[in-house]
């Protein structure tokens, strides 16, 4: 008996097996049973029984088509083209054939040729809704926002009222063109007294830093997103708590005060779903280059003035799951009076990979290796009793590793949790010099890392991370206690504007060494 017309897909693939047990060859009934198996996404038995229509009738257009759909959407993309080239072949003007050619492209990633492909679907059929709203998803993923509202206006008048439609206009319009964030930070590190007791790190050490920031980040090209930053970085750090004999207050190693700041522009390119390439150049002021003081050094210096910075850096996804990433930079070093003042760069390369087990579980592992050197400065040096000058940069080297390992356990409307872990491993050459930042010659971190984050009320939202677990200072030294605390505040002004309010309070190694530090930061976040 015929099922009624809103029958399960079930008992419509009863039905058709009933029929070809009496006729094994009733084109009907193989389609019908290819058709309902693909609804209740068996795909695997649909493309089989598709494959067994076409043995029987190697020319039937609709389960070609059919056939090439599910494959696709198998992710069998030289079988979906096979099949879409022999009903070309067929037919050149197939426009059916065309699309699904297109939409194919379009799930491998291959936008050039999925526009391509697509464009002829549209011309030879202007007015057929599923080829122009696939236009505007193609030109949604390659950035073009005017091109992707004006394909949605021509498929919002192909089918009115479409969900497709409305979702893929409201991500668009939510997407900005131009964001402008901006940061001010206070960060204060104490180091240890002394370096007894098993306590490493830069000792009697008061450091004061300051953050002032601007971001503005832009879409104007294809497929890119531009940046451009100023950052102005000053800090200061008295002289320590001993006095020589006239009761003067002793200068530490980073004594003194500097204000650098920071120019760079970059951009990130994405060329495919698997290729994303990173890239940009900058340059940072030290300071105006006047003469200055430094730790061991009777006589003034010339203090550093100005060194170009950059990147360049490229992704590429290996699959779903995993992706590589490689990245080589120019930095400043501007943590301290001191490392400001002898212009210290960070020339680093680092590779990574990352590692996806599912939508909530993440895995990132990374190592890299960086050199360290100054501008080049007056040494004086005694040979023989005779002091003597020469010059030259001072240089270090290091390298290390870190692991990252994270878990969305919990996530709501309201309330949200991942557990996670991170482990870092780095040490440095140590070449008897001292750059003005913490460069011991091993040190390792390992920490359990949980964060809770989601709305708190109405457009307050909540941010609260954090870590606990061990760090040791050289391979001799004493494991002790690591841990870290930073929540933060959101508030979000308008549809356009945030801001943001956080904290954070850690006794890890930063600058000075394991010590106790405090950070106050507050930002906005401008769309438009």
């Amino acid at each position: 008996m015929r099922p009624a017309a809103d029958a399960s897909p079930q008992s419509w693939i009863e039905f058709y097996r009933q029929r070809l047990e009496h006729n094994p060859k009733d084109r009907q009934a193989l389609k019908g049973l290819a058709y309902q198996e693909s609804q209740l996404d068996q795909r695997q038995a649909a493309i089989q029984d598709y494959r067994h229509v076409l043995e029987i009738y190697p020319d039937d257009r609709d389960s070609m088509l059919e056939l090439a759909r599910l494959l696709s959407l198998d992710r069998q993309y030289a079988a979906a083209f096979r099949e879409y080239d022999l009903l070309l072949k067929q037919n050149p003007q197939d426009a059916t054939a065309m699309l699904g050619k297109a939409r194919t492209f379009f799930y491998q990633g291959k936008l050039q040729e999925a526009y391509s492909a697509a464009t002829q679907a549209v011309e030879k059929q202007p007015n057929d809704f599923p080829a122009v709203f696939l236009m505007a998803s193609i030109e949604h993923a390659q950035h073009h926002r005017r091109k992707t509202l004006r394909l949605l206006d021509q498929a919002e008048k192909l089918s009115p009222g479409n969900a497709q439609v409305a979702s893929l206009r409201s991500r668009v319009l939510t997407e900005t063109r131009v964001t402008l964030t901006t940061t001010a930070a206070y960060t204060r590190e104490i180091g240890p007294p002394s370096q007894s007791n098993g306590r490493n790190g830069l000792p009697n050490e008061d450091l004061r830093m300051y953050t002032y920031g601007t971001t503005i980040a832009m879409d104007l090209l294809p497929a890119t997103t531009s940046n451009i930053s100023f950052t102005s970085l000053p800090s200061d750090s008295p002289p320590g708590p001993l006095r020589d004999s006239n009761g003067n207050q002793i200068p530490t190693g980073i004594t003194g005060a500097t204000a650098p700041y920071n120019f760079l522009y970059w951009q990130s390119t994405r060329f495919s779903r698997w290729l994303s390439v990173r890239s940009g150049a900058g340059l940072t002021r030290f300071g105006p280059g006047g003469p200055v003081p430094i730790p061991g050094q009777s006589n003034l210096i010339k203090g550093a003035t100005e060194r170009p910075v950059g990147l360049a850096g490229i992704s590429f996804a290996l699959n779903k799951k995993l992706s590589l990433d490689l990245d080589a930079t120019k930095s400043a070093i501007t943590y301290t009076p001191l490392s400001t003042r002898l212009g210290v760069i960070e020339d680093r390369l680092e590779g990574g990979i990352n590692f996806f087990f599912n939508p909530r579980t993440e895995l990132r592992a990374a190592y890299w290796y960086g050199r360290y050197s100054t501008e080049d400065y007056l040494h004086t040096v005694a040979v023989n009793g005779i002091a003597q000058g020469t010059v030259l940069p001072d240089r270090d080297h290091g390298h290390g590793g870190l692991f990252i390992l994270n878990r969305q356990v919990l996530h709501s409307s309201g309330f949200s949790l991942d557990l996670g872990y991170e482990g870092l491993v780095y040490g440095f050459a140590r070449q008897k010099v001292f750059l003005g930042f913490f460069n011991p010659g091993f040190y390792q971190r390992h920490e359990l890392v949980p964060r809770i984050y989601g709305p708190l009320w109405g457009p307050l939202g909540y941010d609260l991370s954090g870590g606990v677990g061990i760090q040791q200072t050289g391979r001799e030294g004493a494991v002790t206690n690591a841990w870290k605390v930073s929540p933060n505040l959101s508030l979000r002004v308008s549809r356009q504007l945030s801001l943001i309010f956080g904290y954070t309070h850690y006794n890890t190694a930063q600058i000075l060494g394991p010590l106790r530090g405090n950070e106050v930061r507050v930002g906005t976040k401008w769309q438009y």
